[in-house]
């Protein structure tokens, strides 16, 4: 089935299973991942309109995640899922992921919107010790001075005793994101090096 945003669209509230829901083509129904409570919208919902831009920022993500390893319908559910966010987010921070690495890599410029980053974190191994060091990925949603709102990608984050499934949303330091391709060149370079060593 192609997707293709349009007028006829609109979210509305489920109240059973907590959930916003996205009506698309031919009368089909889009499960959102989010309930309003996780987004901080304490806003009444009865339908909304998807407009032309929401339309816009379904077709930005869909681009930047075009060369990503998902299939098609993983696609269109992380695009659907944050234009849902992007619609309903009512500010404040989210999931806030403490134990990220600082790589200062963004700050001359800072994140842009649909941008595919990288987060250095940490994970409780051994009597509650910072030890195992994760790489996960997330695209960059709300991005602000400071910290940037953030889907997570690939198969999670984990930041200390807690973690991240697949399009969470998360708020990340802004001083703690990397561009995803110098992310993995990195880490796979210092892999290598520790092979050597070895």
């Amino acid at each position: 089935m192609r997707i293709e945003p349009n007028a006829e669209w609109y979210w509305f509230y489920e109240p059973e299973r907590r959930k916003l829901l996205l009506s698309i083509n031919c009368g089909n129904l889009f499960l959102s991942q989010y309930s309003l409570k996780e987004l901080g919208c304490d806003r009444d919902i009865d339908t909304v309109p998807v407009n032309v831009d929401d339309s816009s920022l379904f077709y930005v993500i869909i681009q930047h995640i075009a060369d990503l390893p998902y299939v098609g319908f993983e696609k269109i559910q992380i695009a659907l899922n944050s234009i849902t966010a992007l619609k309903f987010y009512g500010g404040g921070c989210i999931n806030y992921v403490e134990n990220a690495k600082c790589v200062d890599q963004l700050k001359s410029r800072g994140p842009k919107f649909a941008e595919v980053l990288s987060v250095i974190s940490f994970k409780n191994c051994h009597e509650g010790n910072l030890q195992e060091r994760m790489i996960g990925d997330v695209i960059a949603l709300k991005p602000g001075e400071v910290q940037t709102l953030c889907m997570v990608l690939g198969t999670g984050l984990e930041d200390g005793d807690k973690s991240y499934n697949f399009m969470d949303l998360v708020t990340v330091d802004n001083d703690c994101l990397m561009p995803f391709y110098k992310m993995n060149e990195e880490f796979n370079t210092e892999l290598q090096l520790k092979s050597i060593a070895l």
